[in-house]
């Protein structure tokens, strides 16, 4: 995923861009646009953890266990997507 970096001049990877973050300095505060991306994910995961260790829907609810097959599956594509960008380094 792109975001927009102030240092690097343009759209870059959000990988790339956290490379250049920090917290102390005010162009960073005020955007933070890496590493709310980067949070977004985590939290996506985080999610998704959760509601497979502790909803029993997961046994029973076929729809519900769709759903969270789904929303693995958009996470997945997105993390190898992002590995492979890496590994094209």
């Amino acid at each position: 995923m792109k975001v927009y970096c102030f240092w690097l001049n343009g759209q870059v990877e959000v990988e790339e861009a956290a490379l250049h973050f920090s917290p102390t300095n005010e162009i960073c505060k005020s955007c933070g646009a890496c590493m709310a991306t980067l949070a977004k994910e985590a939290e996506r995961a985080r999610d998704l953890h959760l509601h497979l260790a502790s909803d029993p829907r997961t046994l029973f609810d076929r729809a519900f266990l769709q759903q969270l097959v789904n929303k693995a599956e958009e996470l997945s594509s997105m993390l190898m997507s992002r590995l492979a960008q890496m590994e094209a380094r």
